[in-house]
């Protein structure tokens, strides 16, 4: 489960840093200044970007551990393409996950010539993120898959750019 784009547990953690900082600068000054509301902004953004430049990090470092990723895109039919695709390599002999987004997203975890296991995947409020397959590559890392085949389901062209520059290519 995510909240504003977190891990719910990350999202708490944050959430207890920011109510531990805003203590502290209400001791310095009860009447509370524009100049600690520009110092408080200045951390606040300061913290998210170095949480974004160590997720982005992590996410390269996953990619680094997996030889092959092999991405779909189109308007119809991804989720059956990646599901041969990942029937195809762990039929030549390699271990293989797969992440499908269709009507019922799942995760299939195939070990070389033996059948896939399907896993279904949970989604908060029904609602698709681009942040459920950083998971999915982090799960492919600690896994040590061969090949990870994935359906690019980014609808916004930033947000596919990220996918595919930056996280999974």
């Amino acid at each position: 489960a995510t909240t504003a784009g977190l891990p719910a547990d990350r999202f708490s953690q944050w959430i207890a840093q920011v109510q531990s900082l805003q203590s502290e600068l209400n001791a310095l000054s009860p009447s509370g200044t524009i100049g600690h509301l520009a110092v408080f902004t200045a951390g606040m953004s300061a913290a998210l970007l170095g949480a974004r430049l160590i997720d982005q990090w992590r996410a390269q470092c996953q990619r680094r551990e997996i030889p092959l990723t092999v991405g779909g895109w189109g308007t119809r039919g991804k989720s059956s393409v990646e599901r041969l695709k990942a029937a195809m390599f762990s039929g030549l002999g390699f271990e293989v996950l797969c992440k499908t987004t269709g009507s019922m997203p799942t995760v299939l975890y195939a070990p070389p010539w033996q059948p896939a296991v399907e896993i279904p995947l949970y989604r908060a409020e029904g609602r698709a993120s681009i942040w459920e397959m950083r998971d999915v590559l982090s799960v492919a890392a600690t896994l040590g898959v061969q090949v990870l085949t994935w359906e690019c389901m980014a609808i916004r062209p930033a947000f596919a750019a990220i996918m595919q520059q930056h996280w999974l290519c």
